[in-house]
């Protein structure tokens, strides 16, 4: 009786009579190519770290290479377990594809980042700039409002410094009574209604209700 120990995990040592024949076949070329190129890659990260003698340890490494290629063009393995060596090597080549893929979307995603990095210093750069706008603005405002200040003279109590309006001024006739005089009164209220609608009798109203606003809403601030 002879003892086959299989290298399968998924199986336990088997028990081969002497008269059974266990069927073996030699590696294929495709196993055989990838495990000379494991083997020399491993060499080339040994040699990487090598700093002295290393003509010496390169020779050795390179004998022990071609010693083992020879063991492995040679060697014969149950036929059973080549098919188990196939399943290794797609496996190995599934789990290649997916970290080529972990990769590239790693990379997509750095690149997002990176965007997105750009993008929030740009939206932090025209922040600080409109902050800039918005206090020149408030200085020109408070400019504004200091000089509209020094139109409107306002005594203690905050009311408007006008002159006083005598008792004769509100005895005189008005001016609707002073227009009936006029031998042609309609043409002069149709020049009147002229002047009232030009763009220089809106311009200068528009400034007066704006002068009148900002004295009112300083007058409600201040009280």
């Amino acid at each position: 009786m002879v003892f086959v120990e299989t290298e399968s995990p998924e199986t336990k040592p088997k028990i081969v009579s002497s008269k059974q024949k266990v069927k073996c076949q030699r590696l294929p070329k495709n196993i055989k190519k990838s495990l000379e190129s494991k083997i020399h890659w491993t060499i080339i990260a040994i040699l990487y770290e090598i700093t002295q003698d290393y003509n010496e340890t390169e020779k050795h490494l390179n004998n022990l290479k071609e010693r083992l290629l020879k063991c492995i063009a040679t060697l014969e393995v149950p036929v059973d377990e080549l098919n188990y060596l196939s399943n290794v090597q797609k496996v190995l080549k599934e789990e290649n594809k997916k970290y080529i893929l972990m990769e590239e979307g790693l990379q997509h995603l750095e690149e997002e980042i990176t965007k997105d990095v750009s993008t929030l210093h740009t939206v932090d750069e025209k922040m600080q700039i409109l902050q800039k706008k918005i206090k020149a603005l408030k200085h020109e405002l408070a400019a504004l409002e200091t000089e509209a200040d020094q139109l409107f003279h306002r005594d203690t109590k905050h009311d408007l410094g006008l002159p006083g309006l005598s008792v004769e001024y509100f005895k005189l006739p008005t001016l609707q009574n002073e227009i009936l005089k006029i031998g042609n009164p309609h043409a002069l209220l149709d020049d009147m209604n002229i002047i009232q609608q030009s763009d220089e009798m809106k311009n200068m109203m528009g400034f007066l209700e704006q002068l009148y606003e900002k004295a009112d809403h300083r007058c409600t601030e201040e009280q």
